[in-house]
C-alpha cells in the first residue's frame, strides 16, 4: 500500500485542519489534495486547502470498494459491483479508459510499482492482470474458488500475491505467472495481504483478528500476532518499515513497531468497522475509515487527532495517500 499523495475515503468533507497543518502540507508539497470513493459509486477529488471539489467521477450507484492511484500519479483507478474498471487521467480527469472484463464485484485494484501494469479481482475468483499502455489484457490466473479480496505486487515488481475468502495466499512471480507459492494460513477469510517495504516478508490477517509475517525466503511463518477480538479488515506499513497499521471490525485501528512486535497505539473513534487504514508516502500521517462514514486524519508524531472528514450516507470502504 503506502500508495499516492491523494487521500482517498468514502464520503463528503467536512470539518476543518488546523492552520499549522496547512502550513505543513504547503511547506512540503504533500497531501494537497483528498480524493475518495462512495458506497453510492462516486469519487470525488478535493482541496484540503479550501475543500472545493477539483472533480468528481460518477458512473452508477454502485459500491466502490477499491480506488488507487497510480505510482507515477497519472492515473486513478476504481471498480464498481457490476464489475467494470474506470481509469482517469489525473492531469485533466477525463476518462482515459473503461474495462469490462469480468460482471462480478471489484473488491481490490492494485498498480504496479512501475505503473506499467494494472491488476484486479473480486467476484468472479479471477485475478486479471493488464499493461497500463494499451489497457491490454495480458494474464488470467485462476486458482481461486472463492472471492479475491486484497491484491499486492512486491516492492520490486516481481512477485504478486492475493488472497480471499478461501483462506490461501497464493503468489505468483510476473512475467511466466507461475505460481510460486501458496500459503494455507487460516481458515477464514483473508481480507488484507501486504508485504513488507524490503519485500522479505508477506503479511495477512484472519477473520479472528490475528495477523500472520512469513518469511518471502523460506515461506515459514515467523510471527503470528494477536492483534484484535475481531476480523483484521485492512493492513498497511509506514513507507521506512518501521510501523504496521491494523484496521479491525471491532472499530479499533491498532499501530504496531516492526522490530520488536509491539504495540504502541490504539486508535478507536467509533465502534463501527474499519474497512481501510494507511500511512502518508512520508509517515507524517495516518489515516482509517469507518462503516459511520467518517475518516479520522492523525499525526504520527504524537498520534493527535489532526481532523475528521464526514461522509453523509456513505461507507468509507477504501482510504490512500498518493505520493
Amino acid at each position: 500500500m503506502n500508495r499516492r499523495r491523494f487521500l482517498l475515503y468514502g464520503g463528503l468533507l467536512t470539518g476543518s485542519v488546523y492552520s499549522s497543518y496547512y502550513w505543513y502540507i504547503q511547506r512540503n508539497n504533500i497531501n494537497r489534495n483528498i480524493a475518495y470513493g462512495t458506497s453510492n459509486g462516486e469519487v470525488y477529488v478535493h482541496s484540503i486547502f479550501d475543500s472545493k471539489i477539483q472533480t468528481k467521477l460518477e458512473h452508477q450507484k454502485m459500491r466502490v470498494y477499491s480506488v488507487t492511484f497510480s505510482p507515477d500519479g497519472s492515473k486513478i483507478a476504481y471498480g464498481l459491483d457490476n464489475g467494470n474498471v474506470y481509469i482517469y487521467s489525473t492531469k485533466d480527469w477525463k476518462l482515459d479508459t473503461k474495462i469490462s472484463q469480468t460482471q462480478g464485484k471489484i473488491r481490490s485494484i492494485v498498480f504496479s510499482p512501475d505503473s506499467s501494469k494494472i491488476a484486479y479481482g473480486g467476484d468472479d475468483n479471477i485475478l486479471y492482470i493488464h499493461t497500463t499502455d494499451g489497457w491490454k489484457l495480458q494474464k488470467k490466473i485462476t486458482n481461486s474458488n472463492e472471492n479475491i479480496w486484497s491484491i499486492e505486487f512486491s516492492p520490486d515488481g516481481s512477485k504478486i500475491a492475493y488472497s480471499g475468502t478461501d483462506g490461501y495466499v497464493y503468489i505468483h512471480s510476473i512475467g511466466d505467472w507461475k505460481l510460486s507459492n501458496e500459503i494455507n494460513g487460516t481458515k477464514s477469510t483473508i481480507y488484507s495481504v501486504v508485504f513488507s517495504v524490503d519485500g522479505s516478508k508477506i503479511i495477512f490477517s484472519d477473520t479472528y483478528g490475528d495477523a500472520y509475517v512469513y518469511s518471502t525466503d523460506t515461506w515459514n511463518i515467523e510471527n503470528k500476532i494477536d492483534v484484535a477480538m475481531d476480523a483484521i479488515l485492512s493492513i498497511d506499513i509506514s513507507s521506512d518499515g518501521s510501523l504496521m497499521a491494523f484496521g479491525s471490525r471491532d472499530g479499533t485501528a491498532y499501530i504496531y513497531e516492526t522490530n520488536t512486535w509491539a504495540l504502541v497505539k490504539k486508535l478507536t473513534e467509533g465502534r463501527v468497522p474499519i474497512h481501510d487504514v494507511e500511512f502518508s508516502s512520508d509517515n507524517s500521517l495516518f489515516a482509517y475509515g469507518l462503516s459511520d462514514t467518517n475518516v479520522y486524519l492523525y499525526d504520527t508524531s504524537n498520534w493527535s487527532l489532526q481532523n475528521r472528514f464526514t461522509a453523509s450516507d456513505s461507507t468509507v470502504y477504501s482510504i490512500s495517500f498518493q505520493k
